[in-house]
This record gives C-alpha cells, sequence and structure tokens, in this order.
C-alpha cells in the first residue's frame, strides 16, 4: 500500500521500507534483532516494489493516454467556416483570389 501512495518517489519509498520495516517490527517488539530482519527488509522491498511498480504503470499509462488525446485534439482542428463552401469545395482566401500558381 504504501508503494502504491508513494510510488513517484520510489527511491525513497524503496529505502524507507528496507530500513522502516525492519525497525518497527523490533521496537514492537513483535521480532527479535537478529539475521531474520535481513529477510524482513527483502520482503518488505518487494512488497513496496510491487506497489511502486503499479503506481509506475499507471503514472505513465495515464501520461500516454493524455498525450494521444492531445495530438487527436490537434488533428480534429477545423478549419475556419469560411473557407469551405457547401459541397466542399475549397474557397481560397480573398488575398489569392485571381492569383496563378507557380505551377499554372
Amino acid at each position: 500500500m504504501i508503494g502504491a501512495i508513494f510510488g513517484r518517489w520510489w527511491r525513497v519509498t524503496l529505502l524507507v521500507s528496507a530500513v522502516g520495516w525492519p525497525i518497527l517490527l523490533a521496537a514492537t517488539g513483535a521480532m527479535s534483532v537478529g539475521p531474520a530482519l535481513l529477510g524482513v527488509s527483502g520482503l518488505a522491498v518487494l512488497n513496496t516494489g510491487a506497489g511502486v511498480l503499479f503506481h509506475q504503470i499507471i503514472l505513465r499509462g495515464g501520461r500516454r493516454l493524455r498525450r494521444a488525446m492531445a495530438s487527436r485534439r490537434k488533428q480534429l482542428t477545423l478549419p475556419p467556416a469560411n473557407s469551405f463552401i457547401g459541397n466542399g469545395c475549397h474557397v481560397p482566401a480573398a488575398g489569392h483570389i485571381g492569383r496563378r500558381s507557380a505551377g499554372r
């Protein structure tokens, strides 16, 4: 749960879980100080790492979706209303009427 909430700052979150969880267990008397605390620290990092991974996937997926939506909005931008006539033919702007293009 901690990794999922604080996954944006994943380095600090993993460090705090590796150090904080064994300290909490030893301080409350749930576990005695000994080599088993290294295993507890490893499990804490794995558990927090899973939450961090979940957070990062959601974060990156949201960013990718936001970029895709922004580029789609740019593609859907319509030209000014006076540049097309009813049948879809392009009407040149007022300053370009009567001018010939270089290829004609």
